[in-house]
């Protein structure tokens, strides 16, 4: 079915994009923004929450069977679950805005990520990933995320929705105006549409973790 702006969506759909496309997720209290870029597959396997008293208590599960995708999660209380399965494993998330490859690769722009990895060989491995780093799923092991990498977005986000990325100096992830070809039935409110781009990254010589 093809998927129209505005569409809402239950636990068990799975999204997918075509080349060139691009497609934005809010899922509200169960983590707030996900944004899937081209050629990606996506299942929302789990979108629950419970409050209780002061606590909200989320149980978010994804699952990324092909390409990338980036988010940005709110702080959630020590009984939540955000969880993004991949064919290679897993990637944990807690309050944190991430980038999340189906071949494995996770990188951390903020706050910490735990990867279950399973490499090559049938090993299967457990790893902390902190602001900075990337889980490099070529090399198998968590480096530093290069200075220059830059976040590709392609579609219109609110000023909220670009804080963890546009003001990250440190790590050097620039918004700038774009030259966006946006549908005429989509005229978002105070959402001036944002294109970084960046340059693909490869780890080791494995070539790219692209997919």
């Amino acid at each position: 079915m093809p998927l129209k702006v505005g569409a809402i969506l239950k636990a068990g759909a799975v999204v997918q994009t075509a080349v060139s496309s691009s497609v934005k997720l809010t899922l509200f209290e169960n983590g707030k923004l996900v944004i899937m870029q081209e050629q990606t597959t996506l299942g929302l396997t789990k979108l629950t929450f419970d409050k209780t008293g002061t606590d909200l208590v989320i149980d978010t599960a994804l699952n990324l069977n092909a390409g990338r995708i980036v988010g940005n999660v709110k702080k959630t209380s020590n009984a939540s679950r955000y969880e993004i399965k991949t064919p290679k494993g897993s990637v944990g998330i807690r309050g944190t805005s991430y980038e999340a490859h189906a071949t494995g690769t996770a990188l951390c722009f903020d706050g910490m990520l735990n990867v279950t990895f399973t490499a090559p060989d049938g090993t299967v491995g457990q790893y902390q990933v902190n602001k900075g780093q990337t889980f490099d799923s070529n090399r198998v092991q968590v480096v530093p995320t290069p200075e220059d990498y830059k976040v590709e977005i392609m579609l219109p986000l609110t000023a909220e929705e670009t804080l963890p990325w546009a003001f990250n100096q440190e790590m050097s992830i620039p918004f700038v105006s774009p030259g966006l070809t946006v549908p005429t039935d989509y005229v978002p409110v105070e959402e001036p549409p944002v294109t970084p781009i960046y340059p693909d990254y490869s780890g080791g010589s494995g070539g790219s973790t692209q997919d």
